[in-house]
């Protein structure tokens, strides 16, 4: 037996002993497998583990929501392997090791290149998707070092730049998220999503947004959340339209009516795929109407099963328990004349 099948077998086996565990032995199977197989040995162990290949998540906000609901929607269809709340090459090889399946569903966060090593986990991992929530400046800080803006958007490129003839989705309202899909039309295909809408409006006063390619200050025509929204600069760069948007977003007796309409690539089928579907939403903030979009995005995606996109997505999200969705961040939203504050903690509204 060689080095490679004997550390995989030593490796699935700490898995198993560790699996009880509080923590469920989440990234020490994986170390093991990379200090004895070698870095590049994570190719080899997804082509084992995976028949499609994997889908990778990465983004500032939203992540561990989206791939939660991701993981919720891909697994009525078809079998796969997940992690969540992940930062490190360590976790998403221990999930490798877990088992074979159809599809892999990963949370990848990435603050700097040195930790999390994107262009690498790009290379070994070969992801065939790559959906990015959006990128802003909260998490440019890395062990009490700060990092340049510039450099952390260039970290979160890295996991898709050289990804070939895969899926690419990107929040369009995002102008970071929305400049990598552009730079990779001709690779691959790219999915576009985002609001379109008169009925959300950012409630706080946005920063200023500055245009990814010529730096010059972005000028916005809606603002949806933070640096999302609808923007042009006078260099030409612009704001891709949706492929697959969200057209209405009402509250009604504590609930948000949301209409999502579109059309994306399907990767299982190699052909397009419709989608219209009114959704009955939890109150909760338009953070999380990007991540159901996110998701079902991702999702519509990478069924197998496309013949059941619109029913699926709309019983998963129209039974959606919101206590079991992992906490998400403070948001102020506007319900009649009243500002309502929606906790992040322990998510239930204030």
């Amino acid at each position: 037996m060689n080095n490679y099948n004997l550390t995989k077998k030593f490796s699935q086996f700490t898995y198993k002993l560790l699996k009880v565990l509080p923590t469920g032995g989440k990234s020490y199977p994986g170390y093991l497998f990379i200090k004895y197989a070698g870095l590049d040995s994570i190719k080899k162990l997804a082509n084992e583990q995976l028949e499609t290949g994997s889908i990778l998540i990465t983004g500032t906000n939203g992540k561990t929501t989206t791939t939660t609901m991701l993981i919720n929607l891909l697994s009525k269809d078809t079998d796969i392997i997940s992690s969540v709340d992940n930062n490190t090459i360590y976790a998403l090889t221990t999930a490798l090791l877990s088992k074979k399946a159809n599809i892999g569903v990963f949370e990848y966060g990435i603050r700097d290149i040195e930790h999390g090593i994107p262009d690498k986990v790009q290379k070994y991992v070969q992801p065939k998707g790559v959906l990015y929530t959006s990128i802003s400046r909260e998490h440019t800080q890395v062990l009490g070092k700060k990092n340049s803006f510039e450099q952390y958007v260039k970290a979160k490129t890295l996991l898709s730049k050289d990804m070939m003839n895969g899926v690419v989705m990107v929040n369009t309202d995002d102008p970071n998220t929305c400049n990598i899909g552009l730079n990779k039309q001709e690779e691959g295909h790219v999915i576009y999503y985002g609001l379109d809408t008169d009925m959300v409006e950012d409630v706080y006063e946005p920063a200023d947004s500055y245009c990814p390619r010529c730096g010059k200050k972005l000028e916005y025509s809606r603002h949806y959340m933070n640096q999302r929204g609808v923007y042009s600069c006078e260099c030409g760069f612009a704001r891709h339209e949706p492929d697959i948007k969200v057209t209405k977003v009402l509250s009604s007796n504590g609930r948000l009516d949301v209409h999502v309409i579109g059309s994306v690539y399907n990767y299982s089928f190699d052909d397009n795929v419709s989608i219209d579907v009114e959704l009955s939403l939890p109150l909760f903030g338009t953070h999380n109407v990007y991540n159901t979009l996110a998701s079902l995005t991702a999702y519509a995606c990478f069924t197998p099963e496309p013949e059941n996109i619109e029913s699926n997505i709309t019983n998963y999200f129209n039974s959606l328990d919101f206590s079991i969705l992992p906490p998400g961040r403070f948001e102020v939203e506007k319900l009649g004349d009243k500002l309502v504050g929606i906790g992040q903690g322990d998510n239930v509204m204030h």
